[in-house]
């Protein structure tokens, strides 16, 4: 109802599984006791043990979630499955198929191979963890468990060529931007050409695939950080420290419902407009990988066409394909 409890289970051992917490019947009160000798947090991340003004309390960490196994016994974040019914709300009806999986190798792998098959355009692949991600140029991209999603979907565009790839790119960005902000009231930016910023982290990224007659979307975002944070990846961040509950599966429902919606009303002016509105990117300098050598250039705009447009130091211009670039804030 609303309330977050802990449930004595009388049948079981009388103490967490960790060591920290001992249930105790003491004067007609159960109670929970301290054991000082051991690590001061659950293993799920759940609750943390603190002192606080000479009292010692629990304190709940909204941003992790938290289930138990029909057999009473807490499952680690790891664990936890995608709610399938959630993303099926927040997607708002749709009946294409659909497949949440708790790990898998890669979701744009899983929806290629549906493609293959024959699955229809909509079809929607979801995991809690990914353990092949893989971003543009075939980068690995850290996919861990229990703190984002990634999921992929199947579109089949009249024309699967680079220009259906150019256009779904910067229409899914739009449409992930929408998605953090209605789910978590995070402010989004996009950096671009495929990168989704929150607070001047990257906390999204976007990878659209052309597999034979269709072309599969791929999006992976950090809705919490993961235990033990974006090692090695100081440009990586979260959505949000406080995520609300089902924020993985309503985030991805969001996000593909968000971008049918413009996709099929196809008004590249309207969202060529909220891209630029977005930018992280416009107005400043970046650094750009051109031909093989990375230079310093001025980020002037975006054309009617989704490309970049840079100034070079001599003032020379270009308008950059996303395939053609690697760009990083300075």
């Amino acid at each position: 109802n609303g309330t977050s409890c802990l449930r004595y289970c009388p049948q079981t051992a009388g103490q967490s599984p960790w060591g920290l917490l001992r249930i105790i019947y003491r004067d007609g009160t159960l109670c929970l006791r301290y054991c000082p000798q051991t690590v001061g947090q659950s293993p799920w991340g759940l609750l943390r043990i603190i002192y606080r003004n000479g009292t010692l309390c629990l304190r709940y960490n909204p941003q992790r979630y938290f289930s138990m196994n029909d057999a009473g016994a807490f499952l680690s974040e790891n664990e936890i499955p995608l709610s399938e019914n959630e993303i099926r709300k927040a997607l708002g009806g749709t009946a294409a198929p659909l497949y949440v999986k708790r790990v898998t190798g890669s979701a744009n792998d899983d929806a290629a191979a549906l493609a293959r098959s024959g699955a229809p355009e909509g079809t929607l692949v979801a995991a809690a963890e990914q353990t092949s991600g893989r971003g543009r140029n075939g980068r690995a991209y850290y996919c861990p468990a229990g703190s984002g999603v990634y999921f992929s979907v199947i579109l089949r565009p009249e024309r699967p060529d680079g220009a259906a790839l150019t256009r779904v790119t910067p229409y899914a960005a739009v449409a992930v931007c929408r998605a953090v902000e209605e789910v978590c009231g995070a402010s989004a930016e996009i950096k671009w050409v495929n990168d989704i910023i929150v607070r001047g982290k990257k906390v999204a990224g976007i990878l659209a695939e052309a597999h034979g007659g269709a072309v599969i979307l791929g999006v992976g975002v950090n809705v919490a950080v993961p235990d033990g944070g974006f090692i090695g990846l100081p440009g990586a961040g979260a959505v949000t420290d406080a995520p609300p509950r089902f924020a993985r599966e309503r985030i991805a429902g969001v996000a593909v419902r968000q971008f049918f919606e413009l996709y099929r009303a196809a008004d590249d002016d309207a969202v060529l407009e909220e891209y630029r509105s977005r930018s992280a990117v416009i107005g400043r300098a970046v650094t750009a990988a051109i031909g093989g050598a990375e230079e310093t250039v001025f980020a002037a705009a975006i054309d009617g066409e989704f490309r970049l447009v840079i100034r070079r130091a001599g003032g020379e211009t270009l308008a950059l394909g996303s395939g053609e670039i690697r760009v990083k804030l300075q």
